[in-house]
């Protein structure tokens, strides 16, 4: 525990105070979670309390983009579920390549680089690096510049290795990146056809002609409105046939995926464009 607490007035208040200020709409997400991240937000700035995050927001926009990066959940670590990075080595990806001759990869609302360097990794491992383009969505300046940076949290690499040994990767995880006194980075030669775009929680303006999206956890924090208008966006950017690859443990059912995407893989949560 953090120590602080907000209550839920406060934090529907910053969520209007934000939407005012910048047009950022955060109404839209699980208030619950949302205000657990407000309070590990104040916490970690040492500002004790909502109003003198409310006060901060107001007068530095600096900050703001700062509290985008920081509001939202970033991947625990890379290869995350490691079957499911398996599934898409030995089965998705070869048949996706296998129908374009250079497919698209879309990552929305992206916050760190672990689940991207992950799929930097597998396809440098198929050789499928020149045959795809990567597309990297952010809301925050910050965002970007950590992920193009390559680097990641030193706690995360040894579960990370262990992911990977479980993926079974054809190389050893310790070349792909090198330690430094301030963090974990991986190999820069591992960023070829990615273009960053900043957009904001609306995704407007988004790709289009995307083979295959991964937007996993990311779902659980939004309430069901915001979950059927994303997942709305995320069909129209698809290809025919293209997939969309959920958090294992988000239950979309409730939702209208049914009438536009259809489940291919219950057990890795793989949704095809109908």
């Amino acid at each position: 525990m953090n120590g602080i607490e907000i209550g839920i007035v406060d934090t529907r208040n910053i969520i209007r105070l934000i939407n005012e200020l910048y047009h950022y709409d955060f109404s839209d997400f699980a208030l619950t979670s949302f205000k657990r991240r407000l309070e590990n937000l104040i916490a970690f700035h040492n500002l004790k309390f909502a109003d003198n995050l409310a006060v901060r927001l107001r007068e530095d926009e600096e900050f703001f983009d700062v509290f985008l990066h920081e509001i939202l959940v970033e991947p625990t670590e890379m290869f995350r579920d490691p079957s499911l990075w398996r599934l898409l080595r030995d089965e998705y990806l070869p048949q996706i390549a296998k129908s374009n001759a250079c497919f698209k990869v879309w990552f929305p609302i992206s916050v760190s680089a672990e689940e991207i360097l992950t799929f930097l990794i597998l396809i440098r491992e198929i050789a499928l690096t020149d045959k795809c383009e990567i597309i990297v969505s952010h809301i925050s300046k910050k965002s970007e510049e950590i992920i193009k940076s390559g680097r990641i949290k030193p706690t995360k690499i040894e579960v990370s290795k262990e992911n990977y040994t479980r993926f079974h990767g054809t190389s050893k995880f310790e070349d792909y990146y090198t330690i430094k006194e301030n963090g974990i980075y991986f190999d820069k030669g591992l960023y070829k056809n990615i273009a960053f775009i900043k957009q904001d929680l609306t995704l407007d303006d988004s790709p289009k002609s995307i083979d295959l999206i991964f937007f996993r956890n990311q779902m659980l924090y939004y309430n069901q409105v915001l979950q059927d208008r994303i997942l709305d966006i995320l069909h129209e950017s698809l290809s025919y046939n293209g997939y969309l690859v959920a958090g294992i443990r988000e239950k979309l059912a409730m939702t209208d995926v049914k009438k536009n995407l259809r489940l291919v893989d219950a057990h890795e949560n793989i949704y095809q464009k109908k």
